[in-house]
């Protein structure tokens, strides 16, 4: 395996790998005038024809617009994850929100001069609420978001493709469907309804869009037990509006469950990991992962890695295999009355799995939580350490429900196999990582040396 430009998502350069923002441009724009590359190449990954001439919608910093289409859009700011510490998190939120937001007023000013008389600042943040002008924020996080995009328009606002996709898919259910609340994720916009939750995604979200449709029906054919299906949130219906992939599904009841899980939760967990881990034959290979995390590391760490992946392969080949979740984490478990009442974001999720992933990535993300850098640190700090000594209860109960003996070897190849699956992941959806050295010497280098033992 070898990646390759599809392998490496597009994403804006303002921005923290996510498009999701595109599905609030005009439902019926086809023709765009790009100023960034990558940005022109998600676009035209939807659909969308790129041009010089004639555009419906431009986009670019306000100084290099030729304002000559119907809509113009600024996007400002660096929406994504602030690093460091609490308080220095803060501060870079901080500063970053005020720059974000006088930016915006002066390309609002500029783009009025420029003739566009209907203009609308919308607001945003990664994982935060997508806010326009006038709508008060849902907490104090949100007071502070990093990302502000600027519309500029000749005639009123007509309907934007996230419109569009509400409409078609209020009509694929029959009834309505009005959003209280949007949110961006990565590449895909979330529109929380009453009873469901629709994804939409212009550009490469839109391969998550249909991951997560594709992996479901999958494990629909598969037939869960009850403890498990009762817990997904099954496609109500799918679609593509314009230049829109949608889903839709069920809203679930609860709300993550975030901090740390333990105890009874922790054990509610387990049964439903050990119910979705179906028996089937391996459709993942561990050299494959490596060599994306090797195409982002340096020589010889990347030698090391690749070696790593092959070895892995062959000393793993005998461990059954599963279904997974793929990104298993306390974000992604709903939890109503102490109970797990809900699994979602499934994006990532799929057959022929290694067991325990899913269990070590909510291990690792619970105990041992951090932002960003985090998780690399966590694994070669506390996981590799945990695994060599034999892991704990709840692991050793673990492996022995899917048919594997606990023993510390094999315990600690897949807390590697866990690192090289979750490195490749997270390159493979956030293009930034790959330019970010901060990121690859937390999360591959530092974790290579732990591995090697030097």
């Amino acid at each position: 395996m070898t990646t390759s430009s599809l392998d490496r998502p597009a994403a804006f350069s303002v921005g923290h790998a996510t498009e999701a923002w595109l599905c609030l441009l005009p439902a019926e724009a086809r023709r765009f005038r790009v100023d960034d590359a990558r940005l022109a190449a998600a676009l035209e990954g939807s659909g969308a024809l790129v041009a010089e001439d004639s555009p419906d919608v431009e986009i670019g910093p306000v100084g290099r617009l030729q304002s000559d289409a119907p809509v113009a859009v600024v996007p400002l700011g660096q929406a994504g994850w602030a690093r460091g510490s609490r308080v220095g998190r803060a501060l870079e939120r901080s500063r970053a929100s005020a720059r974000a937001r006088a930016s915006a007023r002066r390309a609002a000013r500029a783009l009025r001069l420029r003739g566009y008389p209907h203009v609308e600042v919308m607001v945003w943040d990664v994982g935060q609420a997508v806010r326009r002008a006038g709508v008060r924020a849902a907490s104090i996080a949100e007071l502070l978001p990093q990302g502000v995009l600027v519309f500029g328009r000749r005639e009123p606002p007509g309907p934007s493709i996230l419109d569009a996709v509400l409409a078609d898919a209020g009509a694929a259910l029959g009834t309505p469907l009005t959003p209280v609340r949007l949110s961006a994720r990565g590449g895909v916009m979330l529109a929380f309804c009453e009873r469901e939750l629709v994804r939409v995604a212009v550009g490469p979200g839109r391969r998550q869009v249909e991951a997560q449709r594709s992996a479901l029906e999958s494990l629909r054919r598969s037939n869960p037990p009850d403890a498990v299906a009762r817990l997904v949130p099954w496609p109500l219906a799918a679609g593509q509006s314009g230049l829109g992939e949608w889903t839709v599904e069920p809203l679930m009841p609860g709300r993550p469950a975030g901090g740390r899980v333990e105890g009874a939760l922790m054990a509610e967990c387990s049964d439903f990991l050990v119910g979705l881990h179906s028996p089937g034959p391996s459709v993942s290979s561990l050299a494959g992962a490596a060599e994306v995390v090797a195409e982002a590391a340096g020589p010889a760490v990347a030698r090391f890695v690749r070696a790593t992946g092959a070895r892995l392969d062959d000393e793993l080949a005998g461990v059954p295999r599963g279904f997974g979740h793929g990104d298993f984490f306390a974000e992604n478990l709903l939890v109503e009355g102490g109970r797990l009442s809900g699994v979602v974001d499934w994006d990532a999720a799929g057959p022929g799995r290694l067991p325990l992933l899913d269990l070590l990535h909510l291990i690792v993300t619970s105990r041992w939580r951090g932002v960003d850098l985090g998780w690399g640190p966590a694994i070669a700090s506390h996981l590799l350490p945990w695994a060599r000594d034999g892991g704990d209860e709840t692991a050793r109960d673990h492996c022995a429900r899917v048919g594997i003996d606990p023993d510390p070897a094999l315990l600690e190849r897949l807390a590697v196999a866990y690192w090289l699956d979750r490195a490749a992941a997270q390159l493979s959806t956030h293009a930034e990582y790959w330019e970010d050295r901060a990121w690859i010497e937390a999360n591959v280098a530092a974790v290579a040396r732990a591995v090697s033992g030097r």
